[in-house]
């Protein structure tokens, strides 16, 4: 029984570090999830619609991890200016 249960849960730890991974930054998937909700508002608002074009290889967004003595305060910044931070100190 013990074994199952050990195996269940490195199962999920796997699974766990490959969804972070796959996102390619050290992000939580609530991060994530807030990220793509303010895309899709601001893409609406601001740029006629989701998904807007943004040229054949992407690059419409910057990530900027700024570290501290306290921690990292983490934002993304579209092309136009406007910037949503997804991680406050």
């Amino acid at each position: 029984h013990y074994k199952d249960d050990e195996l269940k849960r490195l199962s999920e730890e796997l699974k766990q570090a490959r969804d972070d991974l796959s996102r390619g930054f050290e992000i939580s998937k609530e991060e994530f999830d807030a990220i793509q909700a303010w895309k899709v508002a601001h893409e609406n608002e601001k740029h006629g619609g989701y998904p807007c074009y943004s040229g054949a290889i992407g690059g419409q967004y910057d990530y900027i991890f700024t570290p501290t003595s306290i921690g990292e305060v983490c934002e993304i910044k579209c092309t136009c200016g406007e910037t949503f931070r997804f991680r406050e100190l």
